[in-house]
């Protein structure tokens, strides 16, 4: 009976031992985890401004020109609204057909932004910024819809504290993009994405270093009206996205395998900006809703704690619009896109220049 009783005891403080191991394992030893934490906050962060810098310009492309705005004398220096010059392919006010040319029908445009990211979850800290640079091409094949084409680059540069380490990334991404008008006030874009991105990783906790290859797939599509009361716009928009980043196995510096693993995200959006348009500049706000109907499980960061999991959050923009002289236009704007998301401050600035011809 002792003998039993003895099997008994030591079966339990093994299973004991065992279940406080695993509860132990976290990001601050588990780089598998680590990667999945860091590209589940920065990863939506870069595809997301991505899509906002394509997605509003496409809408722009292919909306009707400020009725107030539109042309004729006491108008702005550009047709319609400053807004409307950033992926516009019409003519220009007093230029294009009226002087007997054809109206330019293609731009080119290129858009710089640099984020902030602050994870704050006790275990699972980390700071860092992103930087992303796109340029892209896009041409109007009828007087409704355009077609067009952006190459990005982006770096990321992050410090986990967690581990005492660190996590930097760098890839291009390729995005077509097409927007169609669907009548006088609501356009449809929609647009897709590949890119190849590179990692590397350290761990001065663990004393290891790694680098892996991802792939990461999105799609976009938003729907956004533009409403005018003489100088004012409003401009209601609904969107969704989804992501995929599928991240390869791995072996790091100490010999130990890293398993594959993906990133998925899907999140819908809703909400309007509301600008106010002088003769070549429109100041702006934005304010859009998220969901996210899609998203990874929170990771485990040690101590029976798990990272912080919001589906619910608000992102706010202050910017403007501007018009540089007949074929140069430009966008400047400030964003903060986790407001209400917990232990996670995200902030972005970005300018954008765009040339018609």
């Amino acid at each position: 009976m002792k003998k039993i009783f003895g099997v008994v005891i030591g079966a339990a403080v093994m299973a004991m031992t065992a279940s406080n191991a695993v509860a132990q394992s976290s990001v601050s030893d588990d780089q598998g985890q680590a990667n999945n934490l860091v590209t589940t906050s920065v990863t939506p962060t870069v595809s997301s401004t991505t899509v906002s810098i394509i997605s509003t310009g496409i809408s722009n492309a292919i909306s009707l020109p400020s009725p107030s705005f539109g042309g004729g004398g006491g108008g702005p220096i550009i047709q319609g609204d400053a807004g409307r010059m950033l992926f516009n392919t019409r003519a220009l006010a007093g230029e294009g057909e009226a002087a007997g040319n054809a109206p330019p029908k293609m731009g080119v445009w290129v858009q710089m932004a640099n984020t902030w990211v602050d994870g704050s979850d006790p275990g699972g800290e980390f700071e860092g910024d992103a930087q992303n640079i796109t340029a892209g091409v896009d041409y109007k094949v009828t007087d409704n819809a355009v077609v067009g084409v952006a190459v990005g680059y982006e770096l990321t540069d992050i410090d986990t504290t967690f581990n005492n380490g660190t996590f930097e990334g760098n890839g291009i991404t390729m995005t077509p993009y097409v927007g169609v008008n669907l009548n006088k006030t609501w356009s449809l874009s929609a647009l897709v994405s590949y890119g190849a991105i590179e990692y590397d990783t350290s761990s001065t906790t663990a004393g290891t270093t790694g680098s892996f290859d991802a792939t990461r797939l999105m799609g976009s599509a938003a729907v956004e009206g533009n409403i005018y009361r003489d100088r004012l716009r409003i401009s209601p928009k609904v969107s969704v996205m989804y992501l995929s980043e599928e991240q390869d196995a791995y072996t790091d510096s100490a010999g130990t395998a890293v398993n594959s693993s993906t990133i998925d995200l899907g999140r819908a959006a809703a909400g309007a900006t509301l600008g106010y348009q002088f003769d070549a500049v429109e100041p702006y706000v934005r304010a859009m809703f998220e969901y996210d109907f899609s998203k990874e499980d929170p990771v485990n960061l040690g101590g029976g704690q798990f990272s912080s999991d919001d589906k619910f959050g608000v992102n706010a923009s202050l910017g403007a619009n501007f018009g540089l002289g007949s074929n140069l236009s430009g966008n400047i704007e400030g964003n903060a896109s986790t407001i209400g998301r917990e232990n996670l401050d995200v902030y972005t600035i970005s300018g954008r220049l765009r040339y018609q011809f």
